[in-house]
């Protein structure tokens, strides 16, 4: 008989919530220990508290659908078996915003910061590659709420009224683990802001000592290619068809090597000899041989084979679903963000982030209990078992909880995935025009309808 845990009656309600397998990739104890360092604790506690306030906002990324006050209600509805007051505790919307107010965002990105990196080792299928570690990186756009404030800090793609965004946009680039699919780190700008000056910042904060880095053709730049060998890591990127053509000279497997400048433009300034690769991917499902051309550091062709470096380039799709888990499965990807200001978007970023995180270090604790790679494990059905566990956590005694969380991540470790395909596809869509015309200023710009409004006083009849 499984014993319910005692809680003091005369604790508040934010004071025994228990988050389930959330706080066990991210402990109380190192939220605490942010917040002391910050001084950011509140100064008045309320009916919630900073704690409380951090992990619900981390929680609202694994129930986007639901209501802000519902997600909180969702945290505090194990304590319903054995209080009385906890639909009273449930702070109202306005309260959510104080505190998020109060919070600010230095303590999630801090929190992001100390958690996030690779975590694959030696044995985690897939991790390494000749005793490198397989990074990659891409970037997206996240749409925000169309407000003032937040066109003029994360901006339109453009400043036409007629051809901009539906929305402003935020742009994430991301350092991605391509084993586990954790992201290691990210930069956040206005969509202005070029991938190229993203990826420079992102670079200088990383050692890259033993790491292979893939990218797609959009980030090739001499610079942040010297900057990853400056670090002591290797590079392995997609080229554009009109770079890099000219050869110093060719090697046995078909390949060439080349210099790249600091300047490439001018060719001044210090030079790095790279190696370029070229090669095609044939397939009915394509219409036609597609040429790729490939760019790296590594210039044995003994050691680094072409063909081995060209299969190895398309890990390189690893990155791509990480953004198809965050836009679409912890995002919903048609809504914009929810905060209403650009300090809540960032915060509400590194909670997403998080959040990712999380289910993402409890995928590889299962994957690693059974010597399986992570990424063949349901990353929807680990979320089902955090939310199905989420009750049942919060109401045993401390022995029961760490037998129920070893049971979990079994559990969690045998929601297996199919057998993936190849992923390959043509630069083409399959919709390009909406069948509804575009917003206009005059739509952004119109009134909002009076509170007490009827249809009866705006809508006149037309005489046929």
């Amino acid at each position: 008989m499984i014993k319910i845990a005692e809680n003091d009656s005369l604790d508040k309600v934010c004071h025994q919530i228990d988050m389930g397998l959330l706080q066990e990739a991210i402990p109380p104890s190192l939220i605490e220990e942010l917040l002391e360092t910050y001084q950011m604790w509140e100064q008045r506690e309320r009916k919630t508290n900073m704690v409380t306030i951090i992990y619900w906002l981390i929680a609202l990324h694994l129930y986007p659908s639901l209501s802000m006050r519902r997600v909180y209600g969702k945290m505090v509805s194990g304590l319903r078996t054995t209080r009385d007051d906890v639909a009273e505790a449930i702070p109202a919307k306005s309260a959510f915003s104080y505190r998020r107010n109060q919070l600010g965002r230095e303590i999630l990105q801090e929190l992001f910061v100390k958690c996030a990196g690779p975590k694959a080792n030696e044995q985690t299928p897939g991790a390494f590659w000749k005793g490198m570690r397989l990074l990659a990186i891409d970037g997206t756009v996240e749409s925000v709420a169309d407000t003032d404030e937040k066109r003029e800090t994360f901006r339109y793609r453009t400043d036409d009224e007629v051809s901009h965004s539906p929305f402003p946009q935020a742009r994430l680039l991301l350092l991605v683990e391509c084993a586990t699919h954790l992201i290691c780190d990210a930069e956040i700008s206005s969509c202005r802001q070029g991938e190229a000056s993203g990826l420079s910042l992102l670079l200088q904060r990383w050692s890259m000592e033993q790491s292979l880095i893939l990218w797609d053709s959009g980030f090739h730049a001499s610079r942040a290619i010297m900057l990853v060998r400056s670090r002591g890591g290797h590079v392995l990127g997609r080229l554009k068809s009109n770079v890099l053509r000219s050869a110093c000279g060719y090697l046995w497997d078909g390949s060439y090597l080349t210099y790249i400048s600091q300047d490439q433009d001018h060719h001044t300034g210090e030079r790095l000899l790279v190696r370029v690769i070229t090669y095609t991917v044939t397939s009915p499902c394509l219409a036609g041989a597609q040429v790729y051309r490939l760019v790296t550091t590594l210039l044995d062709p003994f050691l680094y084979p072409a063909k081995e470096l060209a299969v190895l380039y398309h890990e390189r799709w690893h990155v791509e679903l990480v953004i198809d888990e965050t836009r679409t499965h912890l995002r919903l990807s048609a809504r914009t963000l929810r905060s209403l200001t650009p300090e809540g978007v960032l915060q509400e970023i590194y909670a997403l982030l998080l959040a990712h995180l999380v289910i993402r270090t409890l995928m590889l604790q299962a994957a690693s209990q059974v010597a399986i790679a992570p990424t063949q494990i349901s990353f929807t059905e680990t979320i089902r078992l955090m939310d199905e566990s989420l009750i049942p956590l919060g109401l045993v005694n401390q022995l029961r909880r760490e037998q129920m969380v070893k049971s979990l991540l079994t559990e969690i470790g045998e929601q297996r995935l199919p057998k993936q395909r190849l992923r390959i596809q043509p630069r083409v869509v399959k919709r390009v025009r909406s069948r509804y015309a575009r917003k206009k200023p005059e739509h952004l710009q119109a009134p909002p309808l009076e509170l007490d409004l009827n249809f009866h006083h705006i809508i006149d009849l037309v005489p046929t």
